[in-house]
């Protein structure tokens, strides 16, 4: 995950929070992955360059 969400996740409830929000988006595997009690979720630098697109 980015870290937009990373600066925001207590907007969606922590951890659980960003589960629930991406729980439609994913597949039924992806989903299994996600639903252990603890799973590794990591965040990735955001590229804020990419806002400047067609600017």
């Amino acid at each position: 995950m980015n870290q937009v969400l990373d600066s925001f996740k207590d907007d969606f409830g922590s951890v659980d929070g960003l589960r629930a929000f991406f729980a439609p988006y994913l597949s039924d595997e992806a989903a299994a992955v996600t639903s252990v009690p603890e799973p590794r979720i990591e965040f990735f630098e955001y590229d804020w360059t990419w806002n400047d697109q067609g600017s």
